[in-house]
């Protein structure tokens, strides 16, 4: 039946949207864009329904549904336009710049393997947070290309709820059978009960589709051949697992899911063997914690690096990983001629040439991923790298030095995984005025708008006249007062070459240790004598010893 719309390019919806142009349609929705009369420059997507085609209470149930969820990869609803005496009705959301998957495949072609699993990675956060919905999860139920926008900055976002449920444990099947052949799995056809793996198979037929170029997904069916040559095997086998026919035979959730897509973006073995490694332990029990300066200058590589001997001191195992978008300073600053292991190889180096990473760099309980300070990788670097980058750390804290990159765009998909965001500036007033600084300030509180968890530090604090305006031009008030060092012993020990006594002052660790605790698991916390803490400790020490890196053959 042909759609017949009642909205038209330039009409006025509610006294206040102007459309300006159709962007999308669907079986039983049609998308448009428009400006808000009340709000000049302002941009929102419409969603027009109509409700002759669907059941009369979905639309009014997808509009609820969305009012209520918060989250960086769903759309964020302004607004609800009832069904008029038509029945047609609207849904006024955020307008997100970019492409549906579906147009990135069929104006691109098949994408890079390294750039489907950072979308499927995104979506597993999207899906662990519907999934853990409270009081009753929502199941999407209708992952396709099309429902899936990728921005322009390289965000996603599901962006039609039509037919998302909660889930009911009681029910033996749903009500209706809905969903999009080559994307739904078995169960919504055969009259079950959908739950949270049934979004998991769509996750796998999506990455089927998005690798081999467009190809539909039926259950049972053997990837490999329509794949380049390049995508790992590990990846294959992760979508095999994905798209079983039985649900008892996927992973169980999407936390499981992301661990699996991690281990393939490292190479690992996908088995089901190789998950059995792994009893209770997903990548929702690792935190990663990303520092970085305000402005250049303010002490971002400073205050990372005590945060990590703040961790060393409480035995708590963690990586201090240095981002490819800072310029490298990590490996003089720990004397990497003198301390570092014999033909050490640089994590970043590994990851960027796909090679195994041999020779790790610790200290105690700390290790050292420093850039290579001969060789700028910043033009060489993308997204799918970064996700590499951070699992070659196989640490369960991973601290980023992140220097003062806030905007630099593949800053955000480093922000995006980190589970808390550390800010540092100093008391020089000049800094605080620069173009740059302000950027870096509205990038953060994006992130922060987003639902990141963001804190500050007040570096180099000492008394003077303007203390308390200083602490003043902070966002918040400052975690953390970090007390000046005195130049005369910060500099005696640089030129002895020890590493790491100016940072294990015993003022700065006082300061620390309250962040530590809002920063760490509550298993964590404790310490040593924690039996959780030691559990994990053991348990880690393990995967480290695997290298699993070796499994890799070298390139070039």
């Amino acid at each position: 039946m042909e759609w017949r719309s009642r909205i038209a390019v330039g009409d006025c919806l509610a006294g206040r949207y102007r459309v300006t142009a159709r962007i999308g349609s669907g079986g039983m929705s049609q998308v448009y864009a428009a400006e808000d009369m009340k709000l000049p420059g302002k941009r929102w997507a419409v969603k027009e329904c109509d409700l002759h085609r669907i059941h009369p209470q979905r639309l009014q149930a997808e509009a609820e549904l969305l009012m209520r969820l918060s989250h960086p990869n769903l759309p964020h609803i302004v607004d609800y336009v009832p069904p008029d005496e038509r029945g047609f009705g609207y849904i006024v959301m955020e307008y997100v710049d970019g492409r549906t998957l579906q147009q990135v495949v069929e104006e691109d072609g098949a994408m890079s393997w390294p750039a489907a699993v950072s979308i499927a990675l995104q979506l597993c956060e999207a899906f662990g947070y519907l999934h853990g919905v409270s009081p009753q999860p929502i199941i999407y139920r209708d992952l396709k290309p099309a429902n899936v926008m990728l921005g322009d900055s390289g965000n996603v976002k599901l962006i039609d709820f039509g037919i998302a449920r909660t889930y009911r444990s009681d029910c033996d099947a749903d009500t209706l059978q809905l969903g999009t052949a080559g994307f739904a799995a078995p169960e919504q056809y055969e009259g079950g009960q959908t739950d949270a793996r049934t979004d998991l198979f769509a996750l796998g037929a999506l990455l089927h589709y998005l690798l081999s170029g467009g190809g539909r997904l039926e259950a049972g069916a053997a990837p490999q051949p329509l794949y380049r040559a390049e995508v790992p095997d590990a990846l294959v086998q992760a979508i095999r697992r994905l798209t079983r026919t039985l649900p008892s035979q996927r992973p169980q959730s999407a936390a499981a899911t992301k661990q699996l897509l991690e281990q393939a973006l490292a190479g690992e073995d996908a088995s089901d063997e190789a998950l059995k490694l792994r009893p209770g332990k997903t990548s929702a029990e690792r935190r990663l914690i990303v520092v970085g300066g305000l402005y250049a200058g303010a002490g971002a590589t400073f205050c990372a690096l005590a945060i990590a001997a703040a961790l060393r001191r409480r035995s708590v195992p963690h990586a201090l990983l240095e981002f490819p978008t800072a310029e490298p300073e990590l490996y003089h600053l720990l004397y990497g001629d003198r301390y570092a292991p014999k033909q050490y190889r640089f994590a970043a180096t590994a990851a960027l040439q796909q090679a195994p990473y041999r020779n790790r760099w610790t200290n105690g309980s700390t290790e050292w991923l420093p850039l290579p300070p001969d060789r700028p990788l910043r033009e060489e670097w993308n997204d799918g790298l970064t996700y590499k980058l951070l699992h070659l750390a196989q640490q369960p804290v991973v601290v980023a030095d992140l220097s003062h990159c806030w905007c630099d765009p593949l800053a955000a998909e480093l922000c995006r995984a980190a589970d808390e965001l550390i800010v540092v500036a100093d008391p020089f007033p000049s800094r605080w005025t620069k173009p740059s600084t302000r950027r870096n300030a509205e990038a953060i509180d994006k992130l922060r708008a987003e639902g990141k968890p963001v804190r500050y530090v007040a570096n180099r604090e000492t008394p003077f006249g303007q203390r308390r305006e200083w602490l003043d031009l902070f966002p918040v008030q400052p975690s953390v007062l970090l007390p000046v060092i005195p130049p005369e012993q910060m500099a005696a020990e640089s030129w002895q070459g020890k590493p790491g006594s100016i940072w294990q002052h015993v003022a700065l660790q006082e300061q620390l240790e309250p962040l530590l605790d809002k920063l760490l698991p509550a298993a964590w916390r404790s310490g040593s004598g924690d039996p959780a803490h030691r559990s994990a400790r053991r348990w880690w020490k393990t995967r480290l010893s695997k290298n699993i890196a070796a499994k890799q053959p070298e390139r070039g």
